[in-house]
Order: C-alpha cells, then sequence, then structure tokens
C-alpha cells in the first residue's frame, strides 16, 4: 500500500465519520463538519489523482473548495422569528 492509496482510505474515513456524526446530529453542518470535508476531499483527490481517475478528482476539488469557502465565508445568521 502507497502514501496515495493510505491517503485515499483515510479520505474515506474521514467523509463516512462526517457524514454518520452529522446524520446522527453529534456535529452541526458548521467548521467542524466542513473541516472533515476538506481533509476528507484532499485525501480522496490525492488518490483519484494518482490512480489518473480525472472525474474522481474533479468532484474532490470542488467538494473541497465548496467547503473550505463555506470556513472562509460563513453564510449571514438566521434571525429569530418575529
Amino acid at each position: 500500500m502507497d502514501f496515495y492509496e493510505v491517503c485515499g482510505w483515510i479520505g474515506s474515513a474521514v467523509v463516512l465519520v462526517a457524514f454518520g456524526l452529522n446524520s446522527w446530529e453529534i456535529i452541526k453542518t458548521g467548521t467542524l463538519y466542513k473541516s472533515l470535508n476538506v481533509l476528507a476531499a484532499i485525501g480522496l483527490g490525492l488518490s483519484a489523482w494518482r490512480t489518473h481517475n480525472r472525474p474522481a478528482m474533479w468532484l474532490e476539488v470542488v467538494w473541497g473548495a465548496i467547503a473550505l469557502i463555506g470556513i472562509l465565508k460563513p453564510g449571514k445568521k438566521k434571525s429569530p422569528p418575529a
């Protein structure tokens, strides 16, 4: 098992953990969730790049970019109903 395969396995585990924790309402879709998505996208993207799987690699680039933008530019807070 080489470095890129390890990155892919770690990325897969991280995305599943993030999804599970969010689905079970242990974490919200805040900075932690988005950070886990960035880490997962990096691992899976490296693995896809190494194996020349271009569609999967671009999916991870976009996925990671969306999560990173969400971290750097958080949405507006909802005001309480009147």
